[in-house]
This record gives C-alpha cells, sequence and structure tokens, in this order.
C-alpha cells in the first residue's frame, strides 16, 4: 500500500506526467493540459471504478443470500435514495466550505464503508439489511460527491477548458461503467467477493491519495 502511495503521489507533483502530457497533445484531451484537472480526472476513473463494481458485488451477494430478485433490486433503491436529499444539501454547504473537504468527507466515508464492509465479508457475518446499509451509506457519500466534483472541475479550469472536461468526465464514468461489471464479475467468478471488497478499499486509497494533492479552492 505503501508502495502505491508514493507512485500515486509521485504522478501528482509531476507537472506533466509524460502519460497524461501525452494524452492531453490530443484534441479530445485538451482540457489535461491543467495539471490539477489531470489529477483529479485521473482519480475520477478510479472512484467511477469503484461505483460501478460496487453495486455489481453488492448485488450479488443479495442474490447469493435470499435468491430473490427483488431483493436484488433494492441495492439499487437504497444506493439511489440519498440522492435528492444530499444532493441539494451539498450544493447549498458547498457554498459554505471549501469542495477538496467536502469530497475528502465523501471519500473517507466511502473507503471507512467499504473497508469495514472487506472485514463483515472476512468474517463472513454478511446479511442482507447489512448491506442495504452499506449501500446507503455510500450512496450518501456519492450524492455529496457527484455535485461537488462537477462544481470543482469549474473552479480548476478556465472557462474555455470546462466544456471539454465535463465531456472527458462523463466518458470516464460510462467506461468505469463498463469495467466495473467485467472487474467485479470477474473477481466473484475468479476470487470471490471478499477480493473484490479488498480492490475497492485500494481503488478509494488511490483515489484519496491523488485528491490530497488538489488545491484548497475555496
Amino acid at each position: 500500500m505503501q508502495v502505491l502511495k508514493c507512485i500515486l503521489g509521485e504522478m501528482a507533483r509531476e507537472r506533466n506526467p509524460q502519460m497524461l502530457r501525452t494524452i492531453a497533445k490530443l484534441p479530445t484531451f485538451r482540457s489535461l493540459e491543467h495539471k490539477d484537472w489531470a489529477a483529479l480526472w485521473l482519480a475520477g476513473h478510479f472512484w467511477h471504478l469503484a461505483f460501478w463494481m460496487d453495486l455489481i458485488v453488492l448485488g450479488w451477494l443479495v442474490l447469493e443470500l435470499t435468491n430473490s430478485a427483488f431483493l436484488v433490486a433494492l441495492v439499487g433503491t437504497f444506493r439511489l435514495i440519498p440522492m435528492g436529499f444530499f444532493g441539494v444539501l451539498a450544493g447549498s454547504i458547498g457554498d459554505r466550505v471549501t469542495k477538496k473537504k467536502l469530497l475528502m468527507v465523501a471519500q473517507i466515508v466511502n473507503l471507512v464503508v467499504t473497508a469495514g464492509f472487506a472485514i463483515i465479508l472476512l468474517l463472513d457475518l454478511e446479511e442482507v439489511w447489512v448491506i442495504y446499509v452499506t449501500a446507503l451509506l455510500t450512496g450518501s457519500a456519492w450524492a455529496i460527491d457527484f455535485p461537488i466534483r462537477r462544481a470543482f472541475i469549474r473552479d480548476l479550469l478556465p472557462v474555455e477548458a470546462i466544456v471539454n472536461a465535463m465531456a472527458i468526465d462523463a466518458a470516464s464514468l460510462t467506461g468505469m461503467a463498463m469495467a466495473g461489471r467485467w472487474i467485479g464479475g470477474g473477481f466473484l467468478e475468479w476470487t470471490g467477493p471478499e477480493m473484490a471488497y479488498i480492490f475497492l478499499v485500494v481503488c478509494y486509497i488511490a483515489g484519496f491519495v491523488l485528491l490530497l494533492r488538489m488545491p484548497n479552492l475555496s
């Protein structure tokens, strides 16, 4: 884990990491010329992957425990319930608190909840209600992350780069939606949900390390 932190920290410290610098030369990715946004975009890949993979693993666990399609569907319901309330609240709080701090709170919640559920899986203590609580808590964190991170993007970039940044951020979300399903299914097929959740913890840590490098904009 320390090696991962060192690698990501070095990437974030470089003014123009070679990989992102090469990508930024392409017109489609021109907003990545801005190093802070490039680091946040990379962090977003880890978070988007975790968002979608988590849903796959939780749904599979409920199916294994209950064999009920309806109860599987409730996983998504509990994930989405906080979106309406906390999404509006986050927008209001974001006007008074630095967006980086709000993003840190959201991702700390995701990390702690995910690590806690990984321990539950390792101890073989998973139950349906615990899965629903997990989905509800991470849904609350995502309800804060989604609007605040998009607002943070606008703060990081000049006006002419914002549309491109929003476009490639949406592409990241879509691409990781596919990758999350494939990777989640692969973990479930070959290693089980425990290793899947350990991988999720690594994703959240990686994204958080990159977030720490972001400026504290008001």
